[in-house]
């Protein structure tokens, strides 16, 4: 059956559509079965229970801290009494409250805290600090480790202390509620468009506003609030930031905390150790939910020193299911693991995989790019800079090719990439794409008989073979320069106009290599073209870098 594709190319072209056999019954068995299965989460009054199994540690070094004379203590949390002076109240009961309140309801999450907070009270000894803020502290590293390192890296006490009277801006914008005797209600941290707004008052509209330079360094806290609460970790930071912390107690505890993270390995608590098993489904060939299952049982926001480890391992291991490479180099898993990892850590997977995928040869003074874009690398990109995502017309995303980007699209993602400094980075010019990219070991497909048409299947994805839509990259054989997808599955983009090649005014940029809706025919011609802010869903880009030094 033919039906005619829209094209950029030259308006319609003919393809084909083939009739899928119908699903088997063993197939049909395996849908009906696929079931999920939600466990409940713990509520309050069970969190409470098992926190206080896993906190046995800080407990004692509380009650020997505050009770060294060993004192009657122990009061239940609900029971009133009339304490005399000869009593001992230990501030446990109030501290099970609040982890138990604050922490997210999750097993794993309750152990962790715990064995982090006792390690802080161990370091701390002797010294005299706010065991609260300590607590806070280490909800904190655990769960908003970027807005830690920003309050660290300016200033902390103004920081935490802004960040707290943030809580009343919604108070204080508004004329009634400063009315004499008024109660102050307490907005949320996530309500950042009020909070902004507070921010970004002039001196006309208050003398007590924020000067230019202060309004710099809120701004970019509140956007760090805001991603925080857009990331799949549920950690509410209206628990943290309740009042304001005299700046010698906050001095002592913030210094301990980078003291802790730079020098004492001892009592450091490991936040980041995959299990054995978890390793193992993290690392089965193929299996993209196997991967997941791993990363939802970690159910963490991975540390840069566990990426690095998972990066050695990933380097070392490989996948038979995707061409015997490496897992760093497989986009999907790289994806897969981008979820977990914050933006500034994210370079340094993604830098480890483009040294796994960039190819050369000797003739070449460039690396390239095994893999066409896709949108598992693309996607983590557009979260990063909270911009939208891509449309994928239903085919999927992961390791498939990225679709309906537009030239301007993908350079503006080569300028982002260039200003992280893992590399220069650059579309290919139609020159460099056609010494890379039409390198085969003998003309395979060039001569046009039937025989020779043939074996392109072997080695691309166009109108014969594609059933109508684009394929996850790496599954065709790679040419001599070790690339795949060079013709088919989807047009790239190249860096330069068309004047380059016949002398025109500068109008349209330079697509090569054919796609999924391309004939051989068309395929076998070179120099085609498109509006650079044309985006459709046949093309899409492969990324070129200079040799690394």
């Amino acid at each position: 059956m033919e039906i005619l594709y829209p094209s950029s190319l030259s308006g319609y072209h003919v393809g084909v559509i083939y009739n899928e056999l119908p699903i088997t019954g063993h197939e049909y068995l395996e849908k009906m079965i696929q079931l999920p299965i939600r466990l409940p989460v713990i509520d309050t009054v069970n969190v409470r229970e098992f926190l206080e199994e896993c906190s046995a540690g800080w407990m004692a070094l509380i009650d020997k801290k505050y009770n060294p004379e060993g004192l009657r203590s122990g009061f239940s949390r609900d029971e009133e009494l009339d304490v005399k002076e000869e009593f001992y109240i230990s501030p446990c009961p109030k501290l099970l409250d609040f982890f138990a309140k604050s922490i997210p309801p999750k097993p794993r999450k309750i152990k962790r805290v715990a064995l982090l907070f006792e390690s802080k009270l161990k370091l701390l000894g002797d010294m005299s600090y706010d065991v609260e803020l300590v607590a806070k502290v280490t909800l904190l590293e655990l769960f908003a480790p970027k807005l830690l390192r920003f309050i660290q890296n300016n200033g902390y006490t103004t920081i935490y202390n802004r960040l707290c009277h943030f809580r009343e801006v919604e108070h204080l914008l508004s004329k009634k509620n400063q009315e004499k005797n008024s109660d102050i209600i307490l907005n949320d941290l996530a309500d950042t468009p009020t909070i902004e707004k507070y921010i970004k008052r002039t001196k006309t509209d208050d003398l007590s506003a924020y000067t230019q330079k202060e309004q710099d360094v809120l701004l970019k806290v509140m956007g760090i609030v805001q991603e925080h609460y857009s990331s799949r970790i549920t950690f509410d930071l209206d628990y943290i930031f309740t009042e304001k912390i005299d700046a010698s107690k906050l001095k002592l505890v913030m210094e301990l905390q980078e003291e802790q993270s730079k020098n004492i390995e001892s009592l450091k608590v490991s936040t980041s150790a995959f299990s054995e098993e978890m390793l193992q489904k993290l690392f089965r060939p193929g299996d993209v939910d196997a991967w997941r299952e791993a990363l939802v049982e970690y159910d963490a926001q991975i540390d840069l020193e566990t990426l690095n480890n998972l990066i050695i391992d990933a380097q070392k291991k490989k996948d038979n299911t995707f061409n015997d490479l490496p897992f760093i180099a497989n986009p999907e898993w790289v994806g897969e693991v981008a979820k977990y990892v914050s933006d500034d850590d994210y370079l340094e997977l993604l830098n480890a995989s483009h040294n796994a995928r960039f190819k050369t040869n000797k003739s070449l003074d460039f690396e390239i790019d095994m893999f066409q874009m896709t949108f598992a690398e693309y996607d983590r990109y557009c979260e990063i800079e909270k911009i939208n995502k891509l449309k994928d017309y239903g085919w999927g995303r992961g390791r498939r090719p990225l679709i309906y980007v537009s030239w301007n699209n993908a350079y503006g993602y080569v300028k982002w990439l260039n200003t992280k400094k893992i590399g220069i980075y650059k579309l290919p010019s139609s020159k460099e794409w056609s010494l890379a990219c039409l390198i085969f070991d003998q003309d395979i497909w060039h001569i046009e008989d039937e025989d020779d048409v043939l074996d392109l299947t072997e080695y691309a994805w166009y109108d014969k073979n594609s059933y109508g839509k684009t394929h996850r990259v790496g599954e065709k054989k790679p040419n001599a320069c070790g690339l795949y997808d060079t013709y088919g599955n989807v047009w790239e983009w190249c860096e330069d106009w068309e004047d380059v090649q016949y002398g025109d005014d500068a109008v349209y940029k330079m697509i090569q290599g054919g796609s999924w809706s391309t004939s051989v025919e068309l395929m076998q011609k070179l120099n085609f073209r498109n509006y650079p802010e044309i985006s459709n869903d046949n093309i899409g880009f492969r990324l070129q870098r200079t040799l690394r030094s």
